[in-house]
């Protein structure tokens, strides 16, 4: 009888609380275990899956990359690979991973689907249509478990990609109807509040405001996860009680990383993506997009100051060898994206809360603090399915509108009691003035100014966000104001956001 392997039941009850969807539970035990024993397989499978979660892609496919390499024939392991380059937009590498999948098993269905939606947002619609006629050779037991969703979804993006929009919204109405959500899998519900997602999207294009904003409702209401808004306001809160002006200047700062982490702090939909992909095409700035790396070193705190008080109370106890500590905890997360650039971005949505102790673990960062019109960011927020990444505030819009102002709050405050440099820059401003404003961003970070900034759009890859659609495309300006379309709809937003207004 072979002994028990600790490391394998620890992996196998973190899957537990994965599959309960117990996620904070599963970021507490799994950064240990990383820490401790990364170089283990079954752990890194976990940690690539757990920073697929946190929609760090790039720092979850150099993981995978190296478990293919042991491993060239774990379809588990393909599989997220090939989610990781379609989220970043790298539909060359992900036909490359389903034409693995499928020389090992020729009816994958999952091999075949994604291929099919990268290739349609890459804009190579030749191929997606020829992977899609694949996909609907498949025989007939395996595109039943399709569902009765995805391939009319596949097929309505298809359309739209070919300009045919009133036949692209006809599909998406016509399955909308066709379809009771109470009837429909575990598996199929996120979908079907894609497909509401997606139609809400070209009716809004079409200039049907009204129905827009119905079928956005229909896909929260479908959803209804609950937010604890009263929780992330005491967290907040709590973090402006630690870091007053006169306790701020008395912490531990790190005196041994030398590092230069570019901190992206801006709300979803506030235009972290565009500003993110504009600042990559710079020969000294790597695009990070949304890394986890912060994460690890809040869950380091702890252990490493050895305090008995919560966070972010515990910070009291930090020490110089402690915040040097967790600056090289951050470097080794981030190890290997730097590509011998000054600078790395970093957009992790989580900011307001982390930026905090970033900055004294790694004091020579900069942060660029990104603004949007509180009504035209709210209405993208709640219009997006900013669901399948976990903000479940966008809901209803008064949960929407209360982060919003916490999150505004947090964005004044931390100017005045951050060590480190900080500069304004308002989505708005960018938008309509690209050049000189990237000029004022470059001249922040020290740096010349390089034309190709002004080229975001032809960039290779994207951040992997929502926001794909965008930094695919020349700077336009057309959702400045685009909140008066849906005025009627949004009184309660207004009046909790009005001061900003």
């Amino acid at each position: 009888m072979t002994d028990p392997d600790p490391i394998a039941e620890e992996v196998a009850r973190i899957r537990k609380l994965f599959d309960s969807r117990l996620l904070s539970l599963v970021e507490e035990r799994i950064i240990p275990l990383v820490e401790r024993h990364g170089e283990r397989a079954d752990v890194r499978k976990l940690y690539a899956e757990a920073l697929i979660e946190w929609l760090d892609h790039q720092q979850a496919a150099r993981v995978l990359e190296s478990l293919v390499e042991e491993q060239p024939k774990d379809a588990v392991v393909l599989r997220l690979l090939m989610n990781c380059y379609a989220a970043a937009a790298e539909p060359d590498k992900v036909k490359q991973i389903s034409d693995r999948l499928l020389a090992m098993q020729p009816n994958r269905l999952d091999a075949i689907g994604p291929c099919v939606d990268a290739m349609e947002r890459a804009g190579q619609f030749e191929e997606a249509e020829r992977m899609f006629e694949r996909l609907l050779a498949l025989p007939a037991r395996t595109l039943e478990k399709a569902g009765p969703i995805r391939i009319p979804y596949l097929r309505a993006r298809l359309l739209q990609g070919r300009g045919r929009t009133e036949e692209s919204t006809e599909l998406l109405q016509e399955t909308i109807r066709s379809v009771d959500p109470e009837d429909l899998s575990d598996n199929d519900r996120p979908q079907y509040r894609e497909l509401l997602f997606t139609l809400s999207k070209q009716l809004d294009r079409q200039g049907d405001y009204d129905g827009a904003w119905a079928a956005a409702t229909a896909a929260h209401e479908d959803d209804g996860t609950p937010f604890d808004l009263d929780r992330y306001e005491k967290t907040m809160d709590d973090l402006r009680r630690v870091f007053t002006p006169e306790m701020a200047p008395r912490f531990a700062r790190a005196d041994a990383v030398t590092s230069e982490p570019l901190i992206i702090m801006g709300n979803p939909r506030s235009g972290t993506t565009l500003l993110d992909t504009i600042l990559g095409m710079h020969s000294e700035v790597a695009q990070g997009g949304e890394l986890a790396a912060s994460r690890f070193v809040q869950q380091a705190i702890p252990t490493v100051t050895d305090s008995f008080l919560p966070f972010p109370m515990n910070l009291v106890d930090l020490r110089v060898e402690d915040a040097n500590k967790l600056g090289r905890i951050y470097e080794r997360q981030t190890e290997g994206l730097w590509d011998g650039r000054r600078y790395l971005s970093n957009k992790a949505l989580a900011m307001h809360g982390q930026i905090g102790f970033l900055s004294l673990a790694l004091p020579r960062m900069r942060v660029i603090n990104l603004f949007r019109h509180p009504l035209d960011n709210c209405i993208s927020c709640y219009m997006m399915n900013l669901l399948v990444s976990g903000h479940y505030y966008t809901n209803n819009l008064e949960s929407l509108g209360k982060t919003w102002m916490i999150r505004r709050r947090m964005q004044e405050f931390w100017p005045d009691v951050l060590e480190v440099p900080v500069l304004e820059l308002h989505y708005e401003d960018l938008v309509s003035d690209q050049e000189n404003q990237t000029r004022r961003v470059l001249d922040f970070l020290d740096v010349p100014f390089d034309d190709a900034c002004l080229s975001f759009h032809e960039a290779e890859g994207t951040a992997a966000t929502l926001s794909y659609e965008q930094v695919k495309q020349k700077m336009y300006t057309t959702s400045k104001g685009r909140w008066r379309n849906y005025e009627k709809h949004i009184g309660p937003l207004m009046e909790i956001v009005e001061p900003y207004i």
